[in-house]
């Protein structure tokens, strides 16, 4: 059923724009695609490809595809869906506030602070994992091209300057870091195209292997599945990206 408000026609509350208590025509608008939308996007798809480079083809390499193919198989549904609950917790909360507390709000103080400290040993772990991979790897890259006459990465301090010179840009606010995301994963999705294309001749079936015995296939895909899982996973900005939506639709 319709109802007619200062807004307009609302539509039907069986159908979104109604739940949302809107018109079509407001809906239609409210959703529509916008830079945001696409910095928030290409964020998400650099977090979930940039761990996924860093570590899956080496073991994929070292275990072999079958392997990857079944870790896909359990990991990718199983992330999907875990990634698609904690966003829908986060935006169906009464209140626009961080993990912990939304929590909270749903199964009460005790709970809220179980799993937040959960959420922010696992924040933390990967905090070491990521900033790791980048002092190494950058340092690397600088030392291959010739940049630097040996790794920065022995020094302590160039990890330090690394993080903090990040975490400068970040806090800078969304649409410098929409920007200099944009073109990092644009060039590394352009990088990886590349090297894709480049070794097509390279394809030959006998890389494939036979089809290991169903025990260790198993085995080796549970091995394997941490390495699948973060190849898909871009949780962390999954929190910030809801509380800058919920915060601008409230100045709206």
């Amino acid at each position: 059923m319709e109802i007619a408000s200062n807004k307009g026609v609302i539509a039907d509350a069986s159908t979104p724009a109604g739940r949302a208590g809107m018109s079509e025509s407001e809906w239609r608008e409210a959703i529509k695609f916008d830079s945001t939308d696409t910095g928030w996007v290409i964020m998400s798809i650099g977090m979930a490809i940039g761990a996924g480079i860093v570590f899956l083809p080496v073991q994929v390499g070292l275990m072999g595809l079958w392997v990857f193919l079944l870790s896909s198989v359990i990991g990718y549904p199983a992330m999907y869906l875990f990634q698609r609950l904690f966003i829908n917790t986060l935006a169906e909360s009464p209140e626009c506030k961080d993990y912990p507390s939304v929590i909270s709000g749903y199964l009460g103080k005790n709970w809220g602070i179980l799993l937040g400290a959960l959420y922010f040993v696992m924040l933390v772990i990967w905090m070491f994992v990521y900033s790791t991979a980048i002092t190494n790897d950058s340092a690397s890259y600088l030392h291959t091209f010739g940049v630097t006459e040996g790794l920065l990465s022995d020094s302590p301090f160039y990890g330090l300057v690394l993080i903090c010179i990040l975490v400068a840009i970040s806090s800078r606010g969304e649409k410098l870091l929409f920007k200099i995301s944009t073109g990092m994963v644009l060039t590394k999705l352009l990088v990886v195209a590349a090297l894709g294309v480049s070794m097509v001749g390279m394809w030959h079936l006998y890389n494939v292997g036979s089809l290991p015995p169903l025990g260790l296939l198993v085995k080796n895909a549970i091995i394997t599945l941490p390495f699948t899982l973060t190849s898909i996973l871009f949780i962390q900005t999954l929190s910030p990206m809801v509380i800058s939506y919920r915060s601008r639709e409230k100045i709206n």
